[in-house]
C-alpha cells in the first residue's frame, strides 16, 4: 500500500507542476537563509577557536606607550604559571590615522615582519614576492572588503603626513584586524620598520597564550586580564600608559557580533518565508480538495481509505519539500566561497566547511512544519464520505449573506464583480493579504534598519552610550582643564563645553568602562532610557545589559571596584550601548574620587555653533593652543628661500613639530628646549605651553564604524528585498492560476454574455489590487508600530536593551505604493491567461 499512496501522490504533482517548481523554488530560498543562518550562528565560535589554534593566535594582549611602559607588568605576565608561552616585542604606533581605502579613522599597530615571533607570525595571503622591501606591506584580510588587492597602492595618513606602501599580501588575525576594534595592525620588512621606527614613536606590545583546553581559557583569559588591570591600577600606571588589553574572550565576542546580527536577521527572514509557504500549502490543500472533490469521492468508493487519500497529499507536499531542501542545502555548500568572500571584513576567512547537524535540523524544521501544515489541511477530508463527495454537496449550498448585490453599490459593473470576487474567494484572498502583509514587514524592517545604520544615524548616536559633542579635546597633564574648558567657551562659535572622561572599573564581577562627567546636565545625546543620569556622589547609572546580569533596578545597589577600593552606589538610571557588549557605567567625578582621589577628567567635549565649520575651527585651536598630538604635516627645511627671516620662522615651526612629537610619540611629559639656528636662538621654553594633546571628533569616528556596517547590512536588504518580491510574485502567479482554473466555466459565461478579456481583466485586477492594499497597509502599520520592538530582540546580544529607532514614515509609505503597483502589474500579466477561455470550448468539452 505504501507504494499505492506514493503513485497517488506523484500523479497529483504531474497535475500541478508549475505550482509545485514554485513551492520548490520557495523552499529551496527558506531552506539556503535558514542553514546560512544557523550555520553561523552555530558554528562562528567554533570557528573563531579553530582560527585561533591555526594561527597560534595571542589569548592576551596588551600594548604600552614606551616611554610610560612598567617592566614589573612584563614580569606579572612572564612569571604566571597559567601562561604556556608569552612574548614582548617594539612595535610601531600611530594613535589615529586614515587610509586611502575608506573614511575610518582608526589606530595602527605595524610589527617588524623580520622579527622572531611564536605567538600570531605571519602566515600571508596572496603574498607577492615582487615588491620592495622599502615599501611592501601586509594588511589585514578585511581590507579586501574595500577593494584593495596586491600589488595595489596603500597609503597611511598620520598628523597630516602620508606614508605610501604597496600590498605585498593580507593575512588573517584574531585581533586588531577589523574596524570595530579600533586598531589595525600590520607587517612590513626590517628596511621598511626601521625607517618608519625612526620617525614614529615606539609602544611595547606583550602576548601570551594559555595553557590547558579551549574550554576554560575563556574563563581563564578574563580572570588573568582583570588581574593584569588591578595590577596596572596598583603600579598607579597612567591612563594613557596602558593602550589597550584584551582577553580571548573579549577577542571573541568582539568577532562574533557582526556576524551574529547578520545570522539572526537571517533566520528570522527564513522563518518569515516558511511562514508564507505554510499558508500557501494549507490554502492548496484546502482548494485542491474543493477542486477535486469528485474525484476524492471515486477513490473512497473504489477502497482507497480517508487515511491513504491524506496520506497521498502530505507525501506530495513532503516530496517537495524534500526536493526544495536538497536544492537549498547544495545551493548553502556552493555559495560559501562567496559569503566567505563577503564576510573578510571579520578579518578571517570564515568557511564553515561540513555541518552535517546544521543540516539535519533544518530539515526537520522545513519537513515538521510543512507536513503539520498539510495534515491539517487534509483534516476536511474526514467529514466527506464518499457518497457526498460525488455529488460535490460541499460546495454546492450557499448560506452566506450577499456582502456585494450587483444591483447597488459604487463603481462601475466591473469593480463591483471586482469586489464579489473578493468576498467569494474571501480564505484566499485573506490569505494572500497576510502573505503580503509579512512580505512587507520583512521588507520594512529590513529599510529601517538600513535607514537608521547607514542613511540617517541621528538616532544610533542617541543610543551610543556616549556624548557626541563636536569635537573633544584631551589636554596635556600639566594643564589645568577647567581653566581651559573656560577658554574654549569664550571663543567665537562655541555653544558650550562640558568635562567628561573615560576609565575603566569593576562592577560587581565585571570588567566595564566608566563615563565620568561633573556636569551630566549639559550632555545633549547621552540619556537614559529609564530614570535619570546619576548627580550625587552614592549614584551610579548602568546598562540595561548590566541590569539584566545582576538583577538590578533602579533604586537597588550595586558595588564598584577600583584601585583596590570598593564602594556601593544607587542606581538612578539604566542606559543602553553597544560599545564593550553593554559592560559599561556612569559615574559622576565626586563617586569615582571615592575610590580614586587621585583622578581627574582630562578631557573637554566642545560644542560649536551651526554655523561655525568644525576644520576651521580645529585650525583656531591650532593656531591659539600648541597641540601635542597634530595632524599637520611635518615640514622640511629644504627650500631655496634666501630670506633669512622666514628662514628662521620656518625653523622655529619646525622646533615646535619636533617638541609636540616627543610629547605625543615617545610618552615625554615635559620638555625644556633652546635652539639655535646660525648660532642665534631662534625658539626657548618649556612644554608648558602644549596645553592640548589631542583634538578628536568622536561623531566622525563613528560614523566611519557605521558606514563599514551600513556596507554589509546594504547587501543584506538588497537579498531581502530581492526573495520576498520574488516570492510574493511566484504566490500571486499560483493564486491568480488557481483562480482561473477554478473560475473557469464562470469566466466562459461572462464571455457569452458578451464580456470582453479586458473587461474579465480589469476585474481580477481589480480583485488584487484591494487585496494587496489591505495587506500593505497591515505590513507597513505593523512596521511603523512594532519595528523597534522586533529588531530589539534581533540587537539585544550586542547591547541595544531599548531601541528607539526612526522609522521615517514617508519611506514606508513609498514602500507600500511600490508593493501595490508591483502586485497590480504583476496580476494585469498573470490575468492575460483568461483570455484562452473561450464559451466555444467549453461547449465542446
Amino acid at each position: 500500500m505504501p507504494m499505492v499512496t506514493l503513485r497517488l501522490s506523484l500523479a497529483n504533482l504531474k497535475k500541478r507542476k508549475s505550482a509545485a517548481v514554485t513551492l520548490i523554488v520557495f523552499i529551496l530560498l527558506a531552506t539556503t537563509l535558514l542553514n546560512i543562518g544557523i550555520t553561523f550562528m552555530s558554528k562562528t565560535e567554533r570557528i573563531f577557536e579553530q582560527k585561533e589554534e591555526e594561527l597560534n593566535g595571542a589569548q592576551f594582549i596588551a600594548m604600552s606607550n614606551v616611554n610610560t611602559y612598567k617592566k614589573d607588568l612584563e614580569e606579572f605576565v612572564f612569571s604566571d604559571n597559567r601562561i604556556a608561552i608569552a612574548e614582548k616585542e617594539e612595535v610601531i604606533y600611530m594613535p589615529t590615522t586614515k587610509n586611502n581605502r575608506n573614511s575610518l579613522e582608526l589606530a595602527a599597530v605595524f610589527f617588524n615582519l623580520d622579527a622572531s615571533r611564536k605567538i600570531a607570525p605571519l602566515i600571508p595571503i596572496e603574498k607577492a614576492s615582487d615588491i620592495s622591501e622599502d615599501e611592501a606591506i601586509y594588511v589585514p584580510l578585511m581590507l579586501k572588503s574595500y577593494n584593495l588587492s596586491v600589488g595595489d597602492t596603500y597609503d597611511i595618513t598620520y598628523k597630516g603626513k602620508t606614508y605610501s606602501f604597496v600590498v605585498a599580501g593580507f593575512f588573517e588575525s584574531t585581533y586588531f584586524s577589523t574596524s570595530s576594534s579600533g586598531y589595525l595592525k600590520y607587517f612590513i620588512p626590517k628596511e621598511g620598520y626601521e625607517r618608519l621606527f625612526s620617525e614614529i614613536g615606539r609602544a611595547v606590545f606583550l602576548s601570551a597564550r594559555f595553557k590547558g583546553t579551549e574550554e576554560g581559557i575563556d574563563r581563564v583569559s578574563e580572570e588573568f586580564t582583570q588581574e593584569f588591570s588591578d595590577m596596572a591600577n596598583l603600579l598607579s600606571v597612567s591612563e594613557k600608559a596602558v593602550i589597550s588589553y584584551l582577553s580571548s574572550a573579549s577577542m571573541k565576542s568582539a568577532f562574533m557580533s557582526f556576524i551574529s546580527v547578520g545570522a539572526v536577521i537571517l533566520i528570522a527572514f527564513s522563518l518569515v518565508i516558511c511562514v508564507i509557504i505554510m499558508s500557501v500549502i494549507y490554502n492548496r490543500v484546502v482548494e485542491s480538495i474543493d477542486e477535486s472533490m469528485q474525484n476524492i469521492g471515486v477513490l473512497g468508493a473504489i477502497g482507497y481509505t480517508t487515511k491513504q487519500i491524506m496520506t497521498s497529499i502530505v507525501l506530495e507536499y513532503l516530496l517537495v519539500c524534500m526536493i526544495g531542501y536538497i536544492g537549498g542545502v547544495l545551493l548553502t555548500y556552493a555559495i560559501d566561497p562567496v559569503l566567505s568572500n563577503y564576510l573578510s571584513f571579520t578579518g578571517i576567512i570564515l568557511t564553515a566547511g561540513m555541518h552535517l547537524a546544521e543540516d539535519v535540523l533544518c530539515l526537520c524544521i522545513m519537513l515538521c512544519s510543512i507536513g503539520i501544515t498539510a495534515f491539517l489541511g487534509t483534516m476536511r477530508i474526514t467529514k466527506l464520505p464518499p457518497v457526498k463527495a460525488l455529488h460535490k454537496v460541499g460546495s454546492t449550498h450557499r448560506f452566506k449573506k450577499n456582502m456585494c448585490p450587483l444591483h447597488k453599490g459604487i463603481g462601475s459593473i466591473h469593480v463591483r464583480l471586482g469586489m464579489k470576487t473578493i468576498f467569494t474567494n474571501l480564505k484566499s484572498n485573506l490569505s494572500f493579504s497576510l502573505i503580503v502583509a509579512g512580505g512587507m514587514f520583512a521588507i520594512g524592517l529590513s529599510m529601517v534598519t538600513y535607514l537608521n545604520f547607514a542613511v540617517d544615524t541621528s538616532a544610533l548616536f542617541k543610543m551610543s552610550g556616549f556624548e557626541m559633542s563636536d569635537l573633544q579635546v584631551s589636554v596635556t597633564s600639566h594643564t589645568d582643564v577647567r581653566e581651559l574648558a573656560a577658554e574654549l567657551s569664550a571663543m567665537e562659535g562655541v555653544r558650550k563645553t562640558n568635562l567628561s572622561g573615560l576609565t575603566t572599573a569593576k562592577l560587581e564581577s565585571n570588567d566595564v568602562d566608566v563615563i565620568v562627567s561633573d556636569n551630566f546636565e549639559a550632555m545633549e545625546t547621552l540619556s537614559t532610557y529609564d530614570g535619570t543620569l546619576p548627580h550625587f556622589d552614592n549614584e551610579i547609572a548602568i546598562t540595561g545589559v548590566m541590569s539584566k546580569t545582576f538583577q538590578k533596578e533602579i533604586g537597588d545597589t550595586i558595588m564598584v571596584t577600583s584601585a583596590g577600593r570598593t564602594s556601593q552606589y544607587y542606581v538612578t538610571g539604566i542606559f543602553q550601548t553597544s560599545n564593550n557588549n553593554g559592560n559599561m557605567c556612569i559615574l559622576p567625578l565626586d563617586a569615582l574620587k571615592k575610590l580614586r582621589p587621585q583622578y581627574d577628567i582630562e578631557q573637554i567635549d566642545i560644542y560649536l555653533k551651526e554655523d561655525m565649520d568644525k576644520e576651521l575651527f580645529k585650525e583656531k585651536l591650532r593656531k591659539n593652543y600648541k597641540v601635542a598630538v597634530n595632524d599637520v604635516e611635518l615640514l622640511s627645511l629644504e627650500d631655496n628661500n634666501s630670506n633669512e627671516n622666514a628662514k628662521y620662522t620656518k625653523a622655529a615651526i619646525i622646533a615646535e613639530q619636533k617638541i609636540s612629537k616627543l610629547l605625543a610619540d615617545y610618552g615625554v611629559n615635559s620638555v625644556s628646549y633652546s635652539v639655535l639656528l646660525d648660532g642665534n636662538i631662534i625658539l626657548s621654553g618649556d612644554s608648558s605651553a602644549y596645553k592640548i594633546d589631542e583634538i578628536k571628533d568622536l561623531k566622525d569616528y563613528t560614523s566611519g564604524q557605521l558606514d563599514t556596517l551600513g556596507s554589509i547590512l546594504s547587501g543584506l536588504v538588497t537579498v531581502i528585498v530581492v526573495i520576498t518580491f520574488l516570492v510574493i510574485g511566484g504566490i500571486l502567479s499560483i493564486t491568480i492560476k488557481s483562480l482561473i482554473r477554478k473560475k473557469r466555466e464562470e469566466y466562459g459565461i461572462y464571455k457569452a454574455m458578451g464580456y470582453t478579456t479586458k473587461d474579465l481583466i480589469k476585474q481580477l485586477s481589480i480583485n488584487f489590487m484591494l487585496t494587496s492594499f489591505l495587506g500593505s497597509a497591515v505590513g507597513s502599520l505593523a512596521t511603523i508600530l512594532f519595528s523597534n520592538t522586533i529588531l530589539q530582540l534581533l540587537f539585544v546580544h550586542i547591547g541595544f536593551t531599548r531601541l528607539t529607532l526612526t522609522v521615517n514614515i514617508g519611506a514606508v509609505l513609498i514602500l507600500n505604493g511600490f508593493m501595490m503597483i508591483f502586485i497590480y502589474v504583476m496580476a494585469l500579466t498573470k490575468a492575460y491567461k483568461i483570455k484562452t477561455i473561450t464559451a466555444y470550448d467549453l461547449l465542446t468539452e
